[in-house]
This record gives C-alpha cells, sequence and structure tokens, in this order.
C-alpha cells in the first residue's frame, strides 16, 4: 500500500529511479556561479526548524519591529529608533511564524508546531495568552470591522477570533496545506495555498468563490545532449506556480504572491544540466522564484516576473510607492551573494514571458552580516530579518540592531537552505523539509516523479531515491548535490550534518484526529488480507525494501509518516488524493499493492481516514 513518501532527498527531486551509473562521490564541475562555503562544522544540540519566511512586521506608526523568531522560540519587540530590543520568550518548539498587529497594540503569532496562537502586548513586551486556534495555524490577518484574527491553518481550517477576548466566531472548512491569509478590498477574505501556489477567495460566507493560479508560461526549448551523442529537444517546455512562500496586500488593494515556478520539460537524470538554464533569461533552475500579482478589481493575474539571482525566495515586501523587496537567503553563503532583490510594481509584465527581476547591478549599501528570512519597509528603507545571527538590518544603510540571540548555526542547515552555485537549493524543492507537490518528467526511459518529502525521519531508511539505487548519503550527495545541482565537494562530516539535520525535520502534525472511523482504518491497515502492514512496517511505516508492487517498477517502499500532508501520491503523483490511490484504476498497482479491491466503499473511507492520522 505505498503511497510514495520521500526518500530522494535531497533538494532535488530524486531524479533516477531508473538504475544509473550515480557519480564518485566527490567528483563535481565548478559550479557556473560560484557556490557556497560553509566553513567548519558545526552540528546543534536542537536543529533549527526549516526556514518559513515571513515573520516580521512593523507597527503603523513606523516605531516598533515585531520579529517572531522560529529558531530561538521567541518574539523580538524591537523601538527602531533606538535599536533596543525586548525578548518575549515561548515555549521549547512552538517554532513561532506569522505576525498579525491588532488595533489595540497586541500581536498575534501563529505558533506553526502547535495548535494556538501567542497573544502578546507589544508595549509591555509580555505574553497576553495562549489562545487555541486549530491544527498548524500558519496564516494570520487582523481585520478592524468586527475586530476580528483570522487563522489559516495547514490543517484546511479558517479560523475567526476575537481579537480581544478570544471567542470564536466562526471556523469554515477550506483545502489543506492553506498558508496566508488577508484581507481584501472589499472586506472578504482570501488565502492561499502553500504548495499549489493557489489563491482562494472566498465570499462573505467563506465559501470559495473564485480559485486564482499562476498561469501557465511558455519556457525555451533547448537540446539536451545524451551520453550516446545524440541530442535530445523536448517539444514543449513550460513553467507552472507552486510553493506559495509569501502573499501580502499592496496599497492599492492588489494581492502580490511571492511563489516558484517549476517546469514541465523532460529532464535527463544523465545531463547535471538539467537542473539550472532551464527559464527565460534568468538563468533560472528548474525550480525559480517568482512574483504574480492579481488585480484586486478583477481577481485575476495582471502581472507578474521570475526572480532571478534569489535563491530560494521566502519573503516579499512592497512600500507604499510600489516599491518591491523580495528576501532570498540561499545566497547567505555565496561569496558575493545578494539577499535582497529590489524592483518595483512597475517592472511587473506578466505578457513578457521572459522578463525577469534580476539581483545583479542592484546594490544594498553592505553585505548582510548573516542570513535573511524576512523583510519589512521602514521609510524607503527594507528593515531585513536575520536567522543567524540574530539581528535586524536595514538592507540599503546597513545599520544593524543587534538581537541578544545564542547562537543557532548547524552546518546541516545551512547545506539544505543554500544556493548549491546554479540558483538552487535543497530546499527550493523540499519547501520547509517537505515537498514542492511538483511531479517531475525525466524523459521517455523514467517517466514522471513526484518530489518526495523528507519531514518525520530519513535515516534508517536507505537506499534513496524512489529506485532504491543510492547506498547511502554519500551516494545520495554525489549524484544530487554534486552532479546534477552541480554544488561543491563537501567533507564526510559535513554530509553526515546534513543528513543528521534532515532526519531531525519533525513529523508534521496529522491533519485528522483519529475518530471511530479512522480506528476501524487502523484494523484494516493492520489486516493480513489486506496487507498494508506487510511493507509499510515499524516506527517511520517502511521495511526499507524495493518493490514492484504492480506499477510496472520497483520503488522503494515509503515511509508513511505526515502521510496526508504529500497529495498527489504514489510516486507519479497520479492519485491527487488518498481514496484515488484506491480507486482509481489507472493509479496504484491493483491487488498487488494491498489487496483492497474486496473492501466497500465505507472500509476504504475508514483506511483512508487512518492513513490520515499518521
Amino acid at each position: 500500500m505505498s503511497l510514495h513518501r520521500p526518500l530522494c532527498v535531497l533538494a532535488l527531486l530524486a531524479a533516477s529511479c531508473q538504475p544509473v551509473e550515480p557519480a564518485p562521490f566527490g567528483r563535481t564541475t565548478p559550479a557556473p556561479t560560484g557556490g557556497p562555503i560553509f566553513g567548519r562544522t558545526i552540528v546543534a544540540d536542537r536543529p533549527p526548524p526549516p526556514i518559513s519566511g515571513g515573520t516580521l512586521v512593523i507597527t503603523s506608526d513606523g516605531t516598533t519591529a515585531v520579529a517572531a523568531d522560529p529558531d530561538r522560540d521567541a518574539v523580538w519587540i524591537v523601538d527602531i529608533a533606538r535599536g533596543a530590543a525586548r525578548r518575549v520568550q515561548l515555549e521549547v518548539g512552538d517554532e513561532p511564524g506569522r505576525v498579525a498587529l491588532d488595533g489595540a497594540g497586541r500581536a498575534h503569532v501563529a505558533l506553526r508546531n502547535t495548535q494556538s496562537l501567542a497573544v502578546i502586548d507589544v508595549a509591555n513586551a509580555s505574553l497576553v495568552e495562549r489562545r487555541q486556534a486549530c491544527a498548524a495555524p500558519r496564516g494570520v490577518a487582523y481585520q478592524p470591522a468586527g475586530n476580528l484574527v483570522h487563522v489559516a491553518c495547514a490543517s484546511g481550517e479558517l479560523v475567526s477570533l476575537d481579537a480581544t477576548t478570544g471567542a470564536r466566531a466562526r471556523s469554515v472548512r477550506l483545502q489543506d496545506d492553506l498558508r496566508d491569509v488577508f484581507v481584501l478590498r472589499d472586506g472578504t477574505l482570501g488565502v492561499t495555498r502553500f504548495r499549489t501556489a493557489e489563491v482562494l477567495v472566498l465570499g462573505a460566507d467563506g465559501a470559495v468563490l473564485r480559485t486564482i493560479s499562476p498561469p501557465r508560461l511558455t519556457e525555451p526549448l533547448r537540446a539536451v545532449r545524451l551520453p550516446n551523442g545524440e541530442s535530445f529537444t523536448p517539444r514543449e517546455n513550460f513553467s507552472v506556480g507552486r510553493v506559495a512562500w509569501r502573499t501580502t496586500i499592496t496599497q492599492n488593494g492588489d494581492i502580490m504572491m511571492l511563489h516558484q515556478r517549476a517546469i514541465t520539460a523532460p529532464l535527463l537524470p544523465t545531463a547535471a544540466q538539467e537542473y539550472y538554464d532551464n527559464a527565460s533569461n534568468c538563468r533560472g533552475s528548474v525550480s525559480q522564484a517568482a512574483l504574480t500579482q492579481i488585480s484586486a478589481g478583477s481577481m485575476t493575474a495582471v502581472a507578474g516576473a521570475r526572480v532571478g539571482r534569489a535563491t530560494l525566495a521566502v519573503d516579499v515586501a512592497v512600500s507604499a510607492s510600489g516599491e518591491i523587496a523580495v528576501i532570498a537567503p540561499g545566497d547567505a553563503r555565496v561569496p558575493g551573494g545578494q539577499q535582497v532583490v529590489f524592483s518595483h510594481t512597475t517592472a511587473l509584465d506578466l505578457t513578457n514571458a521572459r522578463n525577469c527581476l534580476d539581483a545583479r547591478g542592484v546594490s544594498t549599501g553592505t553585505a548582510l552580516p548573516g542570513q535573511a528570512t524576512a523583510g519589512a519597509w521602514v521609510g524607503s528603507d527594507v528593515l531585513v530579518q536575520l536567522r543567524e545571527p540574530a539581528a535586524l538590518v536595514f538592507a540599503k544603510s546597513g545599520r544593524t540592531i543587534a538581537l541578544p540571540g545564542e547562537t543557532r548555526e548547524d552546518t546541516g542547515h545551512q547545506i539544505f537552505h543554500s544556493n548549491s552555485g546554479v540558483g538552487i537549493a535543497c530546499a527550493s524543492c523540499h519547501a520547509e523539509g517537505g515537498d514542492d507537490g511538483h511531479t517531475w518528467n525525466f524523459g521517455p526511459d523514467m517517466g514522471t516523479r513526484r518530489t518526495q518529502a523528507l519531514r518525520g525521519g530519513l535515516l534508517g531508511t536507505e537506499p534513496f531515491h524512489w529506485g532504491g539505487e543510492l547506498r547511502d548519503m554519500n551516494e545520495l550527495m554525489g549524484d544530487t548535490f554534486n552532479t546534477r545541482m552541480r554544488g561543491p565537494v563537501l567533507q564526510s562530516a559535513q554530509v553526515a550534518a546534513l543528513g543528521r539535520f534532515i532526519d531531525r525535520i519533525p513529523k508534521p502534525f496529522a491533519l485528522r484526529p483519529m475518530t471511530v472511523e479512522a480506528e476501524r482504518g487502523r484494523a484494516l491497515f493492520h489486516d493480513s488480507t489486506v496487507a498494508c502492514s506487510s511493507c509499510h512496517s515499524g516506527r517511520l511505516g517502511t521495511n526499507s525494501q524495493t518493490v514492484d508492487v504492480g506499477t510496472g517498477m520497483a520503488l522503494q517502499v515509503p515511509a508513511l509518516t505526515g502521510l496526508s500532508w504529500r497529495a498527489p501520491y504514489m510516486h507519479d503523483g497520479c492519485a491527487p488524493t488518498l481514496l484515488d490511490r484506491f480507486t482509481d484504476t489507472r493509479c496504484g498497482g491493483g491487488d498487488r499493492h494491498g489487496r483492497t479491491s474486496h473492501l466497500s466503499e465505507s472500509q476504504l473511507s475508514d483506511l483512508v481516514a487512518f492513513m490520515q492520522t499518521l
């Protein structure tokens, strides 16, 4: 009953499931743009969480910054003029994220690794209370009309709370993987979905009126030379929207979404250059940062551009005059790397498929003294939040406000979030330690392969990749990071640090509770006739074997931790939902993949209910 989870670790799509000759560990070609430098290996006792971005807001009078610090489970209240910072300590593992300021001087902070919000008195820098919201809160927005705080959760709930009392005013069930929530010009709400980069426009009753996606753009066709000397040119190449890292509202009420674009043209796992230089004139990788602007009036995409030289862009801020700042921490370890890309809304042009906002030639006054994760405009400058070392720095002037936070340095975390040298990081495809939900085309010999997620445990599930052809982290790095991503040769200690960091990315919240139906599904899962647990066994739900379950090839049995976060399912993404995995005869392998054909509709529903609790 394999629903193909991720073993394909490294940023890159575990591309090869057919047996290929892996590149010997340590053999690589110098990256064309220069690779990262990691320095001495540091392994944190408690690894910091994957970067999520968008953790900084400024009070309406421009005097105070409120910065959530997921690395230290704290919130900083900073007097910008004096450079004085006060720390509000939260509980270990809370992972504070998005922040919304209400009309009474309180900050409402989403605690990503809980079911709660932290309510903070900004003037006194004190925790007022923790409020129950929903599983895995992500987006937070304040609406003066009604004095409401809206919370969008990865579990698919959109909850509206009274900002003063915390009383629940409304809760609506939307779709899983919600990200940002924002108040539109007419007073209704919009919500994004993270991996699909969709905007859900809601009516007054909370029902979805419209779903808006970044338009599919035509990309250039490029011939690739095969190992036998012949050339292969794809028939078509498009890029599609994925991973909506940050969405905000501009001064005129338009929606500005910072997301990624993933290409659809075939990639050949034997050709290292296939991981970059595939997107227009941005010299972009197969997954590249982009902006899409959606009109408040027509609710259609009206402008956009790719963001060149911005590896792992995680936050965007738009000033009152329309100036744009994109925050991209992927180049923090690349000499001369640019972590802030400046542009203007007038530079966005959706009709020009080759339009590119490029960081080259844009001066930020000084190199940022750490890894940027968020930004917000203060007057004509951008205040940038650094995660390590903890600080706030003005991108143009270079003025820095140190935050007295303990170090949270970790070499594995560095590698995972760093530009390999060709504009892509591990986290580009494995966003927040999970996946981008994209199914990649690896040509006629291999077919399609879905990006694998990593959360919940990796070490001990070897061999890696869908085909199980890479025996350990060293082979994985040689094949993926060194060859396909053209990254620098890593020391064995660095490889070990990366493996440890990935292995300790926490299992995500189960998006569904254990119900009576799920209990019945548990019994079916472990039933000897259905036989799901014959392969999906042990702590992570895998026996780490390579098995042909009727899909036409032998593939690794994936772990099932965090399964409900990983749609679409199967190695080729053929099942949009878990139920489709069992009911679509073209997908799943039939009774060779767990004997389920005799189960009734209600029994299948119970089985799915249980699997959503894993």
